[in-house]
């Protein structure tokens, strides 16, 4: 390991070798600074794995009073194996903050008497960002984002309608005993949203949810309902199953879809029997409704860009749904205002509400605001990739720095939906704060 002192980033990088037991080697550390700054009084201390190798001759502990910008600093000192060491190779990323001084430990690596023999440290520049209190609720900081995104969006748009996907914890007498906060949960959110009432569990298509869960799920819907807010449930199913979802969702009043993908791509033909012949403005009307929110058998087929979309659409258009959940983006480029006013009827003419994805609790590496430097520094508010879902990493909702991102900048994301012309988006990750309060 090395410890020094600096406001840089360090990243380490080591080469594979092997070292016979007994045989001496020679370690060279190599810091470099890409800053673009001069540094000043770096500090470096080499701690050596006792277990498997100990120092031969050479200093272990440096000192230089600066170093120039684009500027290199090397050391070498030798060491003698204590048994064979066969040497991984690996990356190991550090973010180093002023005035602290940290240690770069090389824990995990060695496996089987594997360890180091080559290091380089690059020093780079990053902006100091504000430290993160954790709030004191994790539940209590969700239900005040999204109240907080509702009044953005109201005084945009009155009539713009808010769906939270999951999270209905937030709103359930059985987990938020608050009745205030509970309210003020449904106060910020038109409609609620639950996947897998019925089926698709385990992300398994067609896997019936257990019962306790299930019956939980529905009462969760219920209570939505008579709060004034719609519900509705999105099941993973098809053939005799979707038949038996969307009877059930009927009994509790819920608005079903039943998705015949585990990823949303495909658009699954509505039954005439369930179609509605009023024109629809509001989540109260809403009776049925689609999700697309991948694209891609639109995206990746041949022809033009233009020519593309104009077959997505085409394809949504003839549809007599009464809400349909889509992304603000197709094949890399946001929907025009247009795109989307076309969307807003029905293949028998009445209107419908379109509604935008917006993930309020993850960050997806694939979005216009996501910054090519995270994929190697991630910003602190930036937490773990979901494993299973590439790309999209979970956030610290309550940083300024990604609420800002949300909604509170300007050409923020949510703007960028409401500019758009959607009628309402749909909130997905709302259960992120279910992830914070397992890692408590």
């Amino acid at each position: 390991s090395v410890s020094c002192k600096s406001k840089y980033y360090i990243t380490t990088k080591i080469s594979k070798s092997t070292l016979k037991k007994g045989k001496k080697a020679k370690v060279t550390v190599i810091i470099k600074n890409t800053s673009g700054d001069k540094m000043k009084t770096l500090n470096a201390k080499v701690t050596l794995p006792s277990s498997i190798m100990k120092k031969s001759s050479g200093s272990l502990t440096k000192t230089r009073s600066s170093l120039s910008k684009n500027g290199t600093w090397k050391f070498s000192f030798y060491v003698k194996a204590k048994k064979k060491i066969t040497f991984k190779k690996t990356v190991i990323t550090k973010k180093y903050v002023s005035g602290l001084k940290t240690t770069i430990k090389a824990k995990n690596l060695v496996k089987r008497s594997k360890y180091k023999k080559y290091m380089t440290i690059e020093f780079r520049s990053y902006k100091p960002e504000p430290k993160l209190v954790a709030p004191s609720s994790y539940a209590q900081s969700m239900i005040s984002l999204l109240a907080d995104m509702n009044s953005y969006a109201k005084k945009k748009n009155p009539s713009f309608a808010m769906v939270a996907n999951g999270g209905y914890g937030l709103f359930m007498t059985q987990y938020n005993k608050d009745p205030v906060s509970r309210q003020k949960m449904l106060d910020s959110i038109d409609g609620a949203l639950i996947e897998n009432v019925f089926y698709g569990w385990d992300n398994t298509l067609n896997k019936s949810t257990d019962t306790v869960t299930s019956v939980h799920m529905q009462t969760a819907l219920t209570e939505a309902r008579a709060a004034g807010v719609a519900p509705l449930n999105m099941e993973y199913c098809t053939g005799s199953k979707a038949a038996t979802a969307i009877s059930k969702s009927n009994s509790l009043g819920s608005s079903c879809y039943t998705a015949s993908d585990l990823i949303l791509r495909n658009i699954v033909t509505l039954d005439p029997a369930r179609e509605t012949t009023a024109n629809v403005r509001t989540m109260a009307q809403v009776k049925n409704f689609m999700a697309l929110l991948n694209p891609d058998k639109f995206e990746n087929t041949s022809g033009s860009d233009a020519q593309k979309k104009a077959n997505y659409l085409k394809a949504l258009n003839n549809t007599n749904y009464d809400l349909i959940f889509i992304d603000l983006f197709f094949n890399g480029d946001p929907l025009t205002k247009s795109d989307v006013n076309s969307l807003k009827k029905k293949k028998n003419g009445k209107s419908r509400m379109v509604c935008a994805y917006v993930s309020v609790g993850e960050a997806e590496s694939y979005r216009d605001y996501w910054e090519k430097d995270w994929n190697k520094y991630p910003p602190n508010w930036v937490e773990d990739e979901n494993e299973d879902w590439e790309e999209n990493y979970k956030v610290r909702y309550w940083s300024p720095v990604w609420q800002g991102i949300l909604f509170r900048n300007p050409g923020s994301y949510l703007e960028q939906v409401i500019n758009a012309g959607f009628d309402g988006a749909y909130l997905d990750v709302i259960d992120a704060y279910e992830y914070f309060e397992k890692k408590k």
